[in-house]
């Protein structure tokens, strides 16, 4: 088994269960060897593992025989030794690591490409021609080398390559300076085709970067920038850490100095720092390949630093790179989501690159697209709505309700009821009433709808109603679907909704009742109508339950307040003070402290709802900044 990074160690039968786990990398030896020291235990070793392997099940082994590879491997290694010994003394090619991986990257090579065959293809291994070959003076790739590393430390050289965007390289080349210590180019300008892949163009720069010395790849594209704080950062991210790739947060540019936050927006780690070895060449896809296909299995880790993406700053690039990738993907084949939300702004949050976040240098907008023309490649076809239901799903996982919606309801306008319940309900939850009393309406008073899409449908409408503010409207919408469907639950809690403070919550219908059915509410004539609500938790009614509640009445403002007490207890005596200022929500049961804090939700009327345990106090102006703090956009 063998692994630069750990091991190497030989086979027996006490380490075949833990290096078959691991892919025979040798990662289950913990102790690593120079490549001298590999190359002599392998000379005497090799025939004593070899016996072990020879009684092992053929079964076991069949994917992992290389004894015709060793062969080869132990040549190598007899040549390299008469390489050094007939080239002048104490030679040193002076590359730091990578100079250390020269005698065994064959052991590579070799085990790669024969586990590639035995497993039919499991691993990919990325032939590209030799880019170097007659020296011709027009290829394509370029390389410089910047600095030397210090000593000891890893060379990182950026990758990236361009052509319709060849003159935003100068401020990309300024951007990377301070972090990078060279950088190879595909300059694509010359190629014959409107679009080419990613595929050649990738391993080419992989094996560029390589033979200029690289112990680690920073990979790019010319539209993008990294933040400055990167400069200061990569010395620790290639020296402290081992052999690890790094990921950064894709921020797409929508504006000049804003970047989109709603849903899949919000999170984009995109891996591009990784070890120049054998084995993390480039996955060798032609569209959104990735850079590297991680054959070593290395841990993949955030760096917390952004890039931004600055193809995207204009809505006519937007539409154009959903145009082009339509064109060139027009299955979906590479991307089951679909492209049309590239350019789809309903529902879009921005946010401003922070001072201490931000790039150098400053970008200076051209209005260019950077793009080829999209008829050159094929046509744009719009999404299929499987896409878009794809789409819509990934985009609300990620909390974008406001553009989930807009999906839903493009869906939905089509006929189909189903997606348009849905697109009703996503509209509710992106704090849109108005479109859910629409889509509601139009569906539960249609004569096509069945019964029960009907009934979804008023139940929407009235929630949406209730929402903006017209409780009769929501009433009477609960009321039509209590009619088509009398026994249900749903409706009549909606029902109960439309009543105002307090009788809401005294109702028998009143969604508390839902967690604590044979509950007890009582609530004074001077409770509070707050923009937030306190809801107090207690077990048995402890005497300290009093101490809670006046830190809550001494607060200012002071809040709405709701006492939930399970378990038994008379928390009626122990709060006999405050009863007037309180709804109190009493059961004989214990509740779980989700429980509870689901019953202290629903009998309160505030938008915002904290929670305070019976035994804490509030300290001193504490709900007023939090009041200061939601105010401001904090979400909890």
């Amino acid at each position: 088994c063998y692994d630069w990074f750990q091991g190497p160690g030989w086979l027996g039968p006490e380490s075949f269960p833990a290096a078959a786990d691991t892919n025979f990398s040798g990662r289950c030896h913990p102790v690593r060897r120079d490549p001298g020291t590999l190359a002599r235990e392998i000379e005497t070793g090799f025939a004593a593992a070899a016996a072990f392997a020879a009684g092992v099940c053929e079964a076991r082994l069949a994917p992992y025989r290389l004894e015709d590879e060793v062969g080869k491997l132990l040549t190598r290694i007899a040549d390299l030794r008469r390489q050094r010994r007939a080239g002048p003394a104490g030679r040193s090619d002076g590359r730091g690591f990578r100079g250390m991986l020269a005698q065994d990257r064959a052991a590579y090579d070799l085990a790669d490409r024969e586990y590639a065959v035995a497993r039919a293809g499991a691993h990919h291994v990325v032939t590209v021609r030799d880019h170097r070959a007659g020296g011709a003076p027009d290829r394509p790739i370029k390389a410089r080398i910047l600095r030397r590393p210090a000593p000891g430390t890893g060379m990182v050289v950026a990758a990236f390559s361009y052509r319709y965007d060849a003159h935003l390289v100068p401020a990309l080349l300024e951007n990377l300076a301070p972090a990078v210590h060279g950088w190879v180019a595909w300059d694509d300008r010359a190629a014959g085709r409107a679009y080419s892949g990613d595929a050649v163009r990738q391993a080419a720069l992989f094996e560029a970067a390589r033979d200029l010395g690289a112990d680690w790849i920073l990979a790019t594209d010319p539209d993008e920038r990294f933040e400055s704080a990167l400069a200061d950062r990569i010395a620790n991210l290639t020296n402290d850490h081992g052999p690890v790739c790094w990921t950064f947060q894709c921020r797409e540019m929508f504006a000049a100095a804003s970047y989109r936050v709603d849903g899949l927006w919000r999170d984009r780690p995109r891996l591009r720092l990784f070890p120049c070895l054998p084995g993390m060449e480039p996955d060798g896809q032609d569209l959104h390949g990735f850079w590297t296909r991680n054959g070593l299995k290395l841990p993949v880790r955030p760096t917390g630093l952004d890039f931004y993406h600055l193809r995207m700053a204009t809505p006519e690039r937007r539409r154009h790179r959903r145009d082009l990738y339509a064109a060139a993907d027009p299955d979906r084949a590479r991307q089951a989501i679909g492209y049309d939300y590239l350019c789809d702004e309903r529902g879009m949050e921005l946010r401003e690159v922070p001072a201490d976040r931000a790039f150098r240098p400053r970008h200076a907008e051209d209005g260019g697209l950077w793009a080829p023309p999209i008829d050159a490649i094929g046509n744009p076809d719009p999404d299929p709505p499987a896409a878009r239901l794809r789409w819509l799903v990934a985009h609300l996982g990620q909390g974008g309700a406001a553009g989930a919606f807009h999906a839903a309801d493009d869906i939905g306008r089509s006929g189909d009821t189903d997606i348009g319940l849905c697109a009703a309900a996503l509209a509710l939850r992106a704090g849109l009433p108005d479109e859910a009393v629409r889509i509601g309406t139009g569906i539960g008073g249609g004569t096509e709808a069945a019964p029960p899409e009907a009934f979804v449908a008023g139940l929407l409408a009235g929630r949406a109603k209730l929402a903006l503010g017209d409780p009769a409207g929501a009433a009477d919408a609960a009321a039509a679907a209590l009619d088509r469907v009398p026994d249900s639950a749903l409706a009549r809690r909606t029902r109960a909704r439309c009543l105002p403070v307090p009788e809401r919550f005294r109702h028998a219908d009143a969604d508390w009742r839902r967690w604590a059915p044979e509950g007890r509410l009582t609530e004074g004539p001077r409770v509070r109508t707050a923009g937030i609500a306190v809801v107090v938790l207690s077990l048995g009614a402890p005497g300290e339950l009093a101490g809670a509640v006046a830190s809550l009445m001494a607060q200012d403002p002071v809040p709405e307040i709701v006492v939930v007490n399970s378990g038994g207890g008379d928390a009626a005596r122990v709060l006999r003070a405050h009863l007037d200022h309180i709804r109190l929500v009493c059961t004989p049961r214990r509740l779980g402290p989700g429980a509870a804090r689901n019953v202290g939700i629903d009998a309160s009327a505030a938008p915002i709802v904290s929670f305070l345990a019976s035994d804490c106090r509030a300290a001193p102006g504490w709900v007023a900044a939090r009041l200061r703090r939601h105010g401001a956009g904090a979400a909890a």
